[in-house]
């Protein structure tokens, strides 16, 4: 039932998207400096802090921004992000920087190192952010790719389901669409993750796989919807993996406090 009703959401959300003869929103004027409306646009946080700032909402320094409550049918976890910074990088643009954690109860079973990394990679994640292109028909409706990777680590000192020190490098990118409505109170959102994962033996052991020292592929999609640019709620599930159980994991439901930028 549950399942039925977050792919309802998500082909609501594609099909708002997608309808470029429904305006959402009225159309706003584009800023100085900003890219035209109605084009593809590669790298759109380059150039100056104008249209760095039209993308990201802002360049500061930025602590305790994302609070996030995960949990599936028999586990639940906490991830703060605790600072997050903004890099520049010639011809590329603006990428954002971040670092944060996930704490998670119980033992450390194949099921506990999954669900870790699931949701975030590990109990201390550090990512990279660079939008590499952006696509929308009107500031109601918009499709973004990013180049983002993650490094991931578990410490037993900072998770009482982390026995021993791993670590994993996941390599990837995003795809993300959204659609917004008229007074901007709700977004209705899909993130489609696709990457290449490896680590340590232990990282690989902890997964339950036989083949410890090679990496695999992964992917997994998020739907969900942003609330009055304060509350996200989404649900997410992985659909490729090294083992089949991957494909059979559970829906994980979170709830996020985050401040969210259009």
């Amino acid at each position: 039932m549950l399942t039925k009703a977050l792919l309802l959401i998500f082909s609501f959300s594609s099909l708002l998207w997608s309808q470029s003869v429904m305006s959402l929103v009225p159309t706003k004027k584009t800023e100085p400096g900003s890219p035209p409306q109605n084009k593809k646009h590669i790298f759109p946080a380059q150039g100056d802090t104008t249209i760095a700032k039209n993308y990201f909402g802002s360049l500061s320094l930025s602590t305790g921004e994302n609070i996030q409550f995960a949990f599936t049918d028999d586990r639940s976890s906490l991830y703060a992000e605790f600072i997050s910074d903004y890099l520049y990088m010639p011809k590329l643009g603006y990428a954002k920087v971040g670092f944060g954690a996930q704490i998670d109860a119980g033992n450390d079973t194949t099921k506990a190192s999954a669900q870790r990394f699931f949701s975030t990679g590990g109990n201390a994640i550090m990512y990279l952010a660079l939008p590499l292109i952006t696509y929308g028909k009107s500031e109601s409706r918009r499709l973004d790719v990013f180049f983002l990777p993650k490094f991931a680590w578990d410490f037993p000192a900072l998770n009482s389901s982390a026995e021993h020190f791993t670590y994993n490098n996941d390599i990837g990118g995003e795809l993300h669409l959204s659609a917004v409505t008229v007074s901007e109170k709700f977004k209705f959102f899909s993130i489609t993750r696709v990457s290449y994962v490896d680590g340590d033996r232990k990282f690989h052991q902890n997964l339950g796989r036989s083949e410890q020292n090679k990496g695999f592929y992964f992917g997994k999609w998020v739907i969900g919807l942003d609330l009055v640019s304060l509350i996200r709620v989404s649900a997410s599930k992985p659909f490729m993996g090294p083992t089949q159980a991957f494909a059979k994991y559970p829906l994980t439901v979170s709830v996020q406090l985050v401040k969210v930028v259009q």
